[in-house]
């Protein structure tokens, strides 16, 4: 069986790749899970300070970079999942 390996660097964390299939140790996949709750936390305030505090452009503004954050959230979720 042909074995290729490389490393490759996401996040704060080295993920070994083998075959096309990400290994990670599990305090990686902790990490991992950690960063994806905070990001959601963050996402999640500034959701709401957008909607109780602002108006206008301000408003749509800090809620398109509050969706923006779900990208890295969905990453490192899948991320810790693997």
């Amino acid at each position: 069986m042909l074995f290729l390996s490389s490393y490759a660097i996401i996040g704060a964390a080295v993920a070994k790749i083998t075959l096309g299939v990400i290994r990670m140790s599990s305090l990686d996949k902790m990490w991992a899970s950690f960063v994806a709750i905070g990001l959601m936390v963050v996402a999640s305030l500034l959701i709401s300070y957008a909607r109780t505090r602002t108006k206008g452009a301000v408003r749509v503004i800090l809620s398109i970079i509050a969706f923006c954050l779900f990208i890295p959230i969905l990453l490192y979720m899948l991320l810790s999942l693997l």
